[in-house]
């Protein structure tokens, strides 16, 4: 970063010049805006539930909830919502906001290993997996100091802490797309 600032000093227009550079600048610009939203949004209350009556991880909540319901064979819960809110308000939060397990079945066997876990292992082996999948199919085998560089452009975006802070899917998706793209001939 001394490095940058000495060569590049304040004149930004040089710094535009570099696109990764001028990415990377102004993502550092951009970090604390992004964490404050995001620790707004996922800051837990002290009974667990964040501010908007969610619980941490909250889209993990209903992988780790299929997962353990197939584990015990009380599938059909999973898709009767109103027995399904019950259960979620009896296992998490009495005053949790209402959820959906909006899933189909066939995605049972993946969630399987995540429900046979306890929630908090289950979402950090969730939220690790997904940076890996990420990393793989985005920057594996380019080992560069750009592709570094990319890589902390990418990982301080809004996008990619809301994966990581709300358990999402994005990162599973993004890596099965981007990585049956990479699988093509012509390599996008």
């Amino acid at each position: 970063m001394v490095r940058f600032f000495q060569r590049y000093g304040h004149d930004l227009r040089r710094v535009s010049q570099q696109p990764l550079w001028g990415l990377f600048f102004v993502g550092l610009l951009l970090l604390p805006v992004n964490a404050a939203y995001l620790w707004i949004l996922g800051r837990t209350q002290a009974d667990g539930l964040t501010l908007s009556a969610t619980y941490f991880g909250r889209d993990f909540v209903n992988y780790w909830n299929g997962g353990e319901m197939a584990l015990r064979n009380d599938v059909m819960r999973l898709y009767d919502i109103n027995d399904y809110f019950a259960w979620i308000k009896q296992t998490f939060h009495p005053s949790i906001n209402q959820m959906v397990f909006s899933y189909p079945p066939n995605i049972l066997p993946l969630l399987v290993p995540f429900g046979a876990l306890p929630y908090g292992m289950g979402l950090s082996l969730w939220q690790v997996l997904g940076l890996i999948v990420f990393w793989l199919v985005g920057f594996y085998r380019t080992a560069s100091a750009r592709t570094w560089l990319s890589f902390a452009i990418t990982a301080t975006n809004a996008s990619v802490l809301c994966n990581v802070l709300f358990g999402q899917l994005g990162f599973f998706l993004a890596g099965g797309f981007v990585g049956a793209l990479r699988l093509l001939p012509t390599h996008p």
